[in-house]
């Protein structure tokens, strides 16, 4: 049995043929995906550009239905995700935790790491700001965790990390990926 999800109301605004801005959608969030082996994760797709400058024009929606889940954002773009946790999750075995990577690994852009101190520790090629809208997380580096709670706002550049929900209550996260390089 899936578990539903509340959806998320999305409000996208443009301009029209006459320069007058008006409101190109409104409605629930049309691309969401469900983690098949986290129950109860959904991944609610709010806009992704694929180059920057992104290019302002048209009605194109940044995220429509049906777009397969890419963990990565494009090489050259960003995306803007909401990510509901339940309380609890439990912990993969290495062989599932590869299956789910890869499962989300669409690019090839995000790296699992072998023999982790957690069965999620991966990292991609991206600047990315996590904003914790409700509940708490912990941030899991290499060496040390970090309990983020509501209104924190975590920067990360690339580093190796996995997000570990261990309280009994629902965590609502919103994560702004930008594609980058590692240095040489």
């Amino acid at each position: 049995m899936t578990r539903q999800y509340r959806p998320v109301r999305r409000v996208v605004t443009g301009n029209d043929a006459r320069g007058r801005s008006y409101v190109l959608h409104d409605g629930d969030a049309p691309n969401v995906h469900v983690r098949p082996r986290s129950p109860g994760t959904f991944f609610f797709e709010m806009w992704t550009f694929s180059s920057a400058p992104a290019v302002i024009a048209g009605d194109t929606d940044g995220s429509p239905a049906g777009q397969p889940l890419s963990h990565s954002p494009p090489a050259a773009g960003a995306h803007w995700r909401l990510v509901h946790s339940p309380a609890a999750q439990r912990k993969l075995d290495a062989e599932s935790a590869r299956e789910s990577h890869a499962a989300m690994n669409r690019t090839g852009a995000s790296e699992l790491k072998e023999g982790g101190r957690h069965w999620n520790l991966h990292r991609t090629p991206t600047l990315d700001y996590g904003f914790c809208l409700r509940g708490e997380r912990h941030l899991v580096l290499d060496e040390a965790d970090v309990l983020v709670r509501r209104g924190d706002v975590v920067v990360q550049l690339g580093n190796w990390h996995a997000w570990d929900n261990r309280s009994d209550v629902e965590v609502d996260m919103s994560y702004v990926m930008i594609g980058a390089e590692f240095a040489s």
